[in-house]
C-alpha cells in the first residue's frame, strides 16, 4: 500500500557476519560485493540501479522520512528488507557513527572493450583512499565514466573510497588490477593518446588541446608516474605553479587537467 512503512525481516547473525567480512579487501573479492553506507550513498546507488544484494536498516533510521521514502521504493523494486540490531550494525560498518542505512552492493562486471569516454582517466598506484574516492567524485562532475586502475592502486570498493567518491562510483566504470602499460598501448592502437601527467616535466597544462581520445594518466601520490609508464606517454603536461610548493595533490592536479580537457 503505497505511503505504508516498508516491511521489514529480522537480519541474522550468520547474514550480518558475512556483511562485516566487506570491510576486508579479501572478502570484498572473494564476495564480489561491497558496502555503501548512509542515506545520500544508499539513493545513488538505488538511482543509479546498482545491483543490491541486501538492505539493512536499523529500527531507529526506519522512522527517519527520507529512509522510510527510500525503503518504500526498494521494496516496491522487490527488494528485502533486513532489519539490524544497534550491536548488528556497528559490527557490519566500518565508520564510528553508522548511519543505520547501508546496502551491500555486487560488483559491476565490466570489460575493457566497454570504454565510452572520448577522455579515460588512469591511475597508477594511487593509494590514499581519499584521494581515489575524490578523483571519482570529479571525473564524474566532469562526465568521465571510464577509470582505469592500476593493480597497485588503492581497492576502489574500499569505504573511504566508496563514501569520497559521492556516490559517483555507482555511474562510473571502474576497470581495476590493470596492467597500465598494456591496456594503454591497446588503447594507442585504438586511437587514444596517451597524456602524463607530471610534476616538474612536459608542457604547461594551458598548452594542451584535446585530441578527441585522451587517456589522462596520473601516477603515485609520492613517486608519480613509474618509468615503465612514462615510456608509454604521448603527450607530458604540467600544471605551472606560482608559490614554492613542491608539487599537487594528485586528486587536485587531476580535477585541474580533466576541467582543462573538458572545456576546450
Amino acid at each position: 500500500m503505497p505511503g505504508s512503512p516498508a516491511k521489514t525481516i529480522g537480519l541474522s547473525d550468520h547474514l550480518a557476519a558475512k556483511c562485516a567480512a566487506l570491510k576486508q579487501r579479501k572478502y570484498r573479492d572473494l564476495e564480489n560485493a561491497f558496502l555503501a553506507q548512509g542515506v545520500r550513498l544508499c539513493e545513488e546507488a538505488f538511482a543509479s540501479n546498482a545491483k543490491i544484494r541486501h538492505v539493512i536498516v536499523t529500527q531507529e533510521a526506519r522512522q527517519q522520512d527520507r529512509v522510510s521514502q527510500l525503503l518504500g521504493k526498494m521494496q516496491d523494486a522487490g527488494l528485502v528488507i533486513r532489519q539490524a540490531t544497534p550491536r548488528q550494525l556497528k559490527a557490519i560498518s566500518d565508520e564510528k557513527n553508522p548511519h543505520g542505512l547501508l546496502l551491500v552492493i555486487e560488483k559491476p562486471a565490466l570489460r575493457m572493450m566497454e570504454l565510452t569516454s572520448k577522455l579515460v582517466v588512469a591511475c597508477e598506484n594511487i593509494q590514499d583512499p581519499g584521494n581515489l574516492g575524490t578523483l571519482l567524485r570529479t571525473a564524474g562532475w566532469f562526465g568521465v565514466k571510464d577509470i582505469l586502475l592500476s593493480g597497485g592502486c588503492v581497492d576502489p570498493y574500499n569505504g573511504k573510497v566508496v563514501r569520497g567518491s559521492m556516490g559517483a562510483i555507482f555511474r562510473s566504470h571502474i576497470f581495476f588490477n590493470i596492467d597500465l602499460c598494456s591496456a594503454i598501448l591497446r588503447l594507442r592502437q585504438d586511437g587514444y593518446r596517451a597524456i602524463g601527467t607530471m610534476a616538474n616535466a612536459g608542457i604547461p597544462i594551458g598548452d594542451a588541446s584535446p585530441s578527441g581520445k585522451d587517456i589522462l594518466i596520473v601516477g603515485n601520490e609520492a613517486n608519480g608516474l613509474s618509468p615503465e609508464l612514462q615510456r608509454s606517454v604521448q603527450l607530458s603536461v604540467r600544471i605551472p605553479g606560482q608559490g614554492d610548493g613542491e608539487s599537487l595533490n594528485v586528486a587536485v592536479a587531476a580535477a585541474i587537467c580533466l576541467y582543462h580537457f573538458t572545456q576546450i
